[in-house]
This record gives structure tokens, C-alpha cells and sequence, in this order.
């Protein structure tokens, strides 16, 4: 034993011991006792640094016994092999450890020198990762500089000779970085250089080469960049010549740009054909941002090429210097600070080629943040933490006196409040897509309008915005954190080529982004469908609903056809009717109070044609539907629901009364149902009864939009042939409406015969989306013939906000 805090080491040995009672049920003594003894500190001290004489070569000669080829190394060679003769001639007996540093020349002197990075620190840094500071080569912590250890006869040791050690390094990532250069230093047994270093200079012998010069435009003058690092991916690619973004793109090559800027990447792997992708970032300056351009010149954050073997391909690197440090707090209107992260999004280039920029900033315990960007963008941040998801976007608007010379840079502060807005926002895109005579997007692609004039209004506001060049649009609107306000968003920018008709009616609650994007599609021919609806003895049918669809025209589509084109209009007050279609081939059909559906299929619309239609009235009722629909939320709906109800042959609407009551005669026949209310989602059931002579009862239940509901509670039951105390807890998700999912489930179990109503937390079930949910749930007590144990257990939906959840109904079972 080492008594802490001394040189002194004792052995100890414990006795215990015990005594019986008398024999008449006295009770039995016990006890112990100890006795130590001073010795000498034998603890082994471990093994400690020796001298030796390194050698280090490329594999291939090394097995061959010729003169080594480095500082080249062919990166699909066989690695390097270190070789180590330790000095046996003093007392240490061994195992003999040597301290080898390894160095990146990092600043492209073609020696070891100040400016270098120990590497040893990134190969064998801790395991959580930290950033303990610049690797540099006089970088210490408490432990010194990082080393690499050679121990002789170590597993690694290809050597059984006493005193030598033979280490193969192969597969690390720094031997395939192309274009670098580094170091691997003798150290002696005190961890200072001697002054012997091996220079390893990885390079690809393949002929199929990616290379290009990285520059940054400094007064009309390209200067080249040192130290960018390049990558080149190989992606899989679809049947359809579009890259598979499920899979993962595999590195095939990876290097650096010289002193010159220029890199020049081997890639042997790669086979005529595939498809690469070239990207960059700098590693030694996080001011730069770094665009690919490509061999048409196109800038952005990659270049795509097919291979050809043997051949270059050419891909330079453009270099921006951001000139503005943005810094600032993530708070709120009480002053506190906020931990998480910001997703940082600006865009550089013209409005016809924008490029957009990311970045991931981490905020500090004080609610500190900070990133580098460019004077005049406009910014948007995503604040991702406690309080949920939130963006805000703000203009980089720095003046001259906002210019630092100690870092030559504007310095920018904005205030991330994250205090809810009175407003909600409503964005989106217009674009168009061009498509076939059967309406397939054949490019899979679409086309951003900008300069697109957006109107949004309601009864009491109105309001415009218009497109950028990505065709997007964004505006903030008085809103209601709980009474959702209803705006009305559409195009009002008349294209000669192209149209958009739709008006979208979206509900908007205070802090939240409703988006609507409008899909224009080009011109077609188009024609006149018109006619006359007459009734039985011939008389014009008024108010007679008249709908035409198509699945082979474009459009939105529906009644009946999912997709295609459909649209429809009403007669007058003789029956007449007209409504203009692209040319095409139609079904149509025609609904009127009192009439049997009316339908005809086929109709050619490749000119203008009369349809008339002979309705025939319903005649006897042979039954009713009837019901109540129910409002779920806190909306407060003006108008009353309207119903629709359908079957082949026959369909009426009607309204609900302010109870929410309805009731509809109906002939024999099986129906579909749809119901809507303003500021609710609706409701749609096909087949959802049958009309047999009867009278049904059906009710619907709205509800309000972003309406959230807390889980229901189907099952709880005992588990057979277990070993007691456990149950069966079974619940449906409920629905978390604006939130979008819940994070997580906890069960909770009451505490019976408490003074107060008291629950104990049981265990977390994730989201996954999928009902029912389950969990095996313990009990503190189980039934028999002497009694029943009930146990009470309950279901909490939790949120992103943790101070939103929703507890279910209790369900009480016994095991």
C-alpha cells in the first residue's frame, strides 16, 4: 500500500474473525483486526524514452534491400517502413521506446522548421475530439508535444531481434494526401530533435489526373493559394443520368495545393466512365471560401466530370476573402443566453448565377457566436437549440468606421433575439417546368421565375412581394400566436408563355413559415366546351354543376383523376354552360339537386365543342345519412361546415347547422364524404357508408389547423407466463399538429394512496412515427386470490419546446 503524499509503502494483512454464541441463543461476536509492515517501492515505473538511429523507406525498396526512391511515395504503393536501432550500451535493459515526431510542412518550406504542424497530435488525438489548440511543432500541453511511440518487440514489431524494431505504417490518411509534404523526426530519449528528419512526399503514378491552379483575385492580379485541400469523389449515378443522392460518395483521391496554387490528383481507382466530383475547402484559413469552377467555367462548390482515362481534367479553384466578422449573442426579451447552434446561409455571385454559402457556428456558454462573411449579403440564420428552430434574416450593412485594421476586416455585431415575433412569415417559390405532350417533366429539373410579383391579402391587409433570382420569395405578416389569420397568396405578373391561375388560401400563426409555391406551366391550344343541361321535359337546368377532367392533359388534377387536368363551372339560369380546356380528349360529368349524376366519357377537345346533357330526376328517396360534425381546436370557424356527399350514380351537398348538425336524403347506394371548414384541415372518406333502404349515422370530427392532441391510451394488459409484476402499455401517438412529430414519450406510473396526485416516471419511448406504440410497463404489485393490485399508468407526448406536452387519459390494469 503507498500512503498518498509520502514515499512510504507498507504490506498489510486483514484478519477477521468470529465468535458463536453460548449455545442458548446468545448472539454470535465478529471483528477484525490488521497488521502492516515497511518495505521498498517495487512498483515497475514502466518503460521510458531510449536513444536509437532512425531509417525510414518506402516499402517496396525496403523489401527489395535497394536504396530507398522517397521523399516520392506512390500513394497505391505499399506504405512506408520505419526502422529503429535503439541504444543498448547503457543500464536500460528494455523494453527499449523511442519518440518519433511527424510534421506537416505546413507552411511549403521544403524543410522542418517553426512554421510546421505536428500531425502525431491529429493521428492520436483523445477520443472526444477537442481542438486542444494549433498543432504547431512547439505546441505542449501538460504531456508535452504529441509523439509516436516505437517500442521494440511491440505486436507492431516486425523485428525479433533485441534492440531493433521494424514498423510498417500503411493506409493513413496523411501518406495519401497528394501534393504535401512531411516529416518523420528522430527524437532522442529526451524528446528533442537530433536533426535527422526522412522527407515523405505522397504523389499518384495514375495517368487519369485531376488538377487546376487555386487563385484569389487580389487588384486585377490572381494570386495563387497554398494549402487548399482537394478531393475527388466517385458517385454512383441512377439509369436515368442522375446522381444517386441516397448513397455515399467514396474518396478516391485527396491532396493539396502547392506553394504555385496548383494541385495535380492521381486517381488509379476510377474507370473510364464514371462519374467524379471535384470539391475543395481551406484548412489553414477559415476566412477563405473556396468555389470549384469547372471546365465551362460554371463556379460553384463542385465540379463533375465523366472519366477518361489517362487524360486531365481540368477543374481551377476561385478564392474569396470574407471581409466581414459578424459576432454577436443569442438572447431573448429576458436577457438570458442561449446555447445550441446557427446554420449560417448567404449568397455570393450575380442574381443569374447565385452561389450559396453555409456554414455551421457553434454558440459558447455565454451565448457567444461568431463566423466570417461577406459586407452586403443578406444573411439568414437558423437557430437550432432548447427554444426550437428559428430563423431570422438580416442585412450585412458595415461602414467605414466598423473597419478593424488589427484583423483587416469589417466587424459586424447583430443580436440573434429569439423573443417570438408578433408576425409569421409566408414564402416560396414560382418556377415553371417544361414538360411532354403527356405532361412528364422529362429533365427532372424546373426553372426559377424571378421578378415575379406575389400578392397576399385578406380583408384587412395587403400586401406584395416579388421573386429573387432563385425564383423565391419571403414576407413577414400580422399574424395571431393562437387565432390562425388567413391570407390569400397569387400571381399577379402576367408571362406571354406561361400561366398560373391559382389563388391559395393558408392560415398563419404568429412565429411560424407557411410556404406556397406556384408551378407555372407553358401555354397550350385551347377550346370552348359549352352546351345546355336540360331536365326531363326538356326545361334548362340552373346552377347544375358541370365538371371536366383529364388524365392525359397537365394539371393539377382531380375528380377521380388523381392527376391531369380538371376543372368546372355552373349554368345559368337557362342551363347553359361554357368553360375553356387545353386541346385534349375529357370525361365529364354533371351534379344537380334532385338529378341522377349524369356522365360521358371521351369527349375530343380539339376544337370547340357542344356537349348538352338530359338529367333524370331522382324520383323516391330511399334513405338518409345524418350526423354531427365536431370542431377540434381553438379556431372559431364563422361559417358552417360545408358536406358533400357522392356515389356513382347520385351527389348532393349541404351545410351543417350551428350545432354542427346535418341530414340528407339519399337514394340506395354506397358514398364517399367530404367535409370542409375554414381554418380546419378537411375531411375525406371514400366508401364510408351504404344506402340500403336505411338511414345512417355518421359523424366527422374537424380539425383546426396545426391542432395538437395528446395520445390516447388503447391497451394495458398482463403479459402471460412472465415472473410477475409487468404489463402491456399500448398507445396511439396523438397528433402534434404544428409541431410537426413528438420527440419522445414518457410513461409514468401513479403513486396509489398518495396524499396529493403523485406520478412516478417509469421510462422514454422515441418517436418513430408509426401507431400503435408499445412498452412493457412494471407493476409494484401482482393479483391473486387474495386480492386484485391495480396500477394506474399514463402516456406524455413531449415537444420541441419543453415547456409544450400532452398527457393521456390514465389507464388503469392489473398484472
Amino acid at each position: 500500500m503507498h500512503v498518498a503524499g509520502t514515499d512510504k509503502y507498507f504490506d498489510v494483512t486483514f484478519n477477521s474473525w468470529t465468535n458463536g454464541g453460548s449455545g442458548q441463543g446468545g448472539p454470535a461476536t465478529r471483528g477484525f483486526s490488521y497488521t502492516r509492515v515497511a518495505v521498498e517501492n517495487n512498483e515497475s515505473e514502466g518503460p521510458s524514452f531510449s536513444n536509437y538511429t532512425l531509417m525510414v523507406k518506402d516499402a517496396e525498396s525496403y523489401d527489395a534491400e535497394v536504396e530507398a526512391t522517397l521523399p516520392p511515395l506512390n500513394v497505391d504503393g505499399q506504405g512506408v517502413v520505419i526502422e529503429v536501432d535503439f541504444d543498448t550500451s547503457g543500464d536500460n535493459v528494455g523494453p527499449y521506446v523511442g519518440a518519433l515526431g511527424l510534421f506537416w510542412d505546413a507552411n511549403f518550406s521544403g524543410q522542418l522548421d517553426e512554421g510546421d504542424m505536428n500531425i502525431a497530435d491529429e493521428l492520436f488525438s483523445d477520443e472526444d475530439g477537442e481542438d486542444e489548440g494549433t498543432p504547431n511543432r512547439e505546441h505542449d500541453d501538460e504531456d508535452g508535444p504529441a509523439v509516436i511511440m516505437l517500442t521494440d518487440n511491440s505486436p507492431m514489431d516486425e523485428s525479433d531481434q533485441n534492440g531493433k524494431a521494424v514498423v510498417r505504417l500503411k493506409g493513413l490518411d496523411f501518406m495519401a494526401l497528394q501534393g504535401a509534404t512531411f516529416f518523420f523526426a528522430e527524437l532522442n530519449k529526451d524528446g528533442e530533435l537530433t536533426g535527422t528528419t526522412f522527407k515523405v512526399e505522397p504523389f499518384s503514378s495514375s495517368s487519369t489526373i485531376f488538377t487546376g491552379v487555386a487563385s484569389r483575385n487580389v487588384d486585377n492580379t490572381n494570386q495563387p493559394i497554398q494549402g487548399v485541400f482537394v478531393s475527388v469523389e466517385k458517385v454512383d449515378v441512377g439509369f436515368d443520368d442522375m446522381i444517386n443522392t441516397d448513397s455515399e460518395p467514396m474518396a478516391v483521391a485527396m491532396g493539396l495545393t502547392g506553394s504555385n496554387g496548383v494541385y495535380s490528383l492521381g486517381a488509379s481507382s476510377l474507370m473510364a466512365g464514371d462519374t467524379a466530383v471535384v470539391g475543395a475547402e481551406t484548412v489553414l484559413d477559415e476566412r477563405l471560401i473556396v468555389l470549384m469552377e469547372d471546365q465551362e467555367g460554371v463556379v460553384g462548390h463542385r465540379a463533375e466530370f465523366i472519366t477518361v482515362e489517362g487524360e486531365n481534367h481540368m477543374a481551377d479553384i476561385s478564392v474569396i476573402r470574407s471581409n466581414t466578422l459578424v459576432q454577436g449573442y443569442v438572447t431573448d426579451s429576458q436577457s438570458m443566453s442561449f446555447n445550441g447552434s446557427l446554420h449560417v446561409q448567404f449568397f455570393l455571385g450575380s442574381d443569374e448565377n447565385p452561389i450559396m454559402i453555409e456554414d455551421h457556428v457553434e454558440i459558447d456558454e455565454g451565448g457567444m457566436f461568431t463566423f466570417w462573411a461577406m459586407n452586403g449579403a443578406e444573411v439568414e440564420l437558423s437557430y437550432y437549440g432548447m427554444s426550437g428552430n428559428i430563423n431570422r434574416n438580416f442585412l450585412i450593412e458595415a461602414d467605414d468606421t466598423m473597419f478593424s485594421d488589427t484583423i483587416d476586416a469589417y466587424v459586424f455585431n447583430y443580436t440573434l433575439d429569439l423573443t417570438p415575433p408578433s408576425e409569421a412569415v409566408i414564402k416560396g417559390r414560382a418556377f415553371w417546368v417544361s414538360l411532354d405532350s403527356s405532361g412528364t417533366n422529362m429533365d427532372y429539373t424546373d426553372i426559377p421565375l424571378p421578378g415575379m410579383e406575389i400578392k397576399i391579402y385578406n380583408e384587412n391587409d395587403m400586401l406584395f412581394a416579388t421573386t429573387d433570382a432563385m425564383g423565391e420569395y419571403s414576407i413577414n405578416v400580422p399574424s395571431n400566436p393562437t387565432a390562425g389569420v388567413i391570407y390569400f397568396v397569387k400571381t399577379i405578373t402576367i408571362l406571354p408563355e406561361l400561366r398560373n391561375d391559382a389563388i391559395v388560401e393558408v392560415t398563419t400563426y404568429t412565429g411560424t413559415q407557411s410556404e406556397v409555391d406556384f408551378e407555372f406551366f407553358p401555354y397550350v391550344d385551347e377550346y370552348v366546351i359549352s352546351g345546355q343541361i336540360k331536365d326531363d321535359i326538356g326545361q334548362g337546368v340552373s346552377d347544375a354543376e358541370v365538371n371536366v377532367s383529364s388524365v392525359d392533359s397537365p394539371g393539377e388534377g382531380d375528380r377521380e383523376h388523381e392527376n391531369g387536368w380538371y376543372n368546372y363551372t355552373y349554368t345559368d339560369a337557362q342551363g347553359y354552360y361554357a368553360i375553356t380546356v387545353p386541346a385534349g380528349i375529357y370525361d365529364m360529368d354533371v351534379i344537380a339537386d334532385g338529378f341522377l349524376t349524369a356522365m360521358q366519357s371521351g369527349v375530343d377537345a380539339t376544337s370547340d365543342i357542344v356537349v348538352d346533357f338530359n338529367l333524370t330526376p331522382v324520383g323516391d328517396f330511399t334513405g338518409s345519412v345524418q350526423g354531427v360534425v365536431f370542431f377540434l381546436g381553438d379556431y372559431a370557424s364563422e361559417d358552417p361546415a360545408y358536406i358533400e356527399i357522392s356515389s356513382d350514380s347520385y351527389e348532393v351537398s349541404t351545410y351543417a347547422d350551428q350545432d354542427g348538425f346535418y341530414s340528407v336524403q339519399l337514394i340506395d347506394g354506397v358514398y364517399d364524404i367530404y367535409v370542409n371548414a375554414m381554418g380546419y384541415d378537411s375531411y375525406w372518406k371514400p366508401e364510408a357508408f351504404e344506402i340500403m333502404g336505411n338511414t345512417v349515422v355518421f359523424d366527422v370530427e374537424l380539425f383546426a389547423y396545426g391542432y395538437a392532441n395528446a395520445p390516447h391510451m388503447v391497451d394495458l394488459y398482463d403479459i402471460p407466463n412472465d415472473q410477475g409484476l409487468q404489463m402491456r402499455a399500448v398507445w396511439d401517438a396523438g397528433m402534434p399538429g404544428d409541431y410537426n412529430f413528438f420527440t419522445q414519450f414518457s410513461i409514468w406510473r401513479k403513486v396509489n394512496n398518495a396524499p396529493i396526485e403523485l406520478w412516478d416516471y417509469i421510462e422514454t419511448v422515441p418517436w418513430h412515427g408509426m401507431d400503435p406504440y408499445a412498452a412493457v410497463v412494471p407493476t409494484l404489485g401482482d393479483s391473486s386470490m387474495h386480492g386484485v393490485h391495480t396500477s394506474t399508468f399514463m402516456v406524455t407526448a413531449h415537444t420541441s419546446d419543453v415547456g409544450s406536452w400532452f398527457d393521456s387519459e390514465p389507464i388503469s390494469g392489473h398484472s
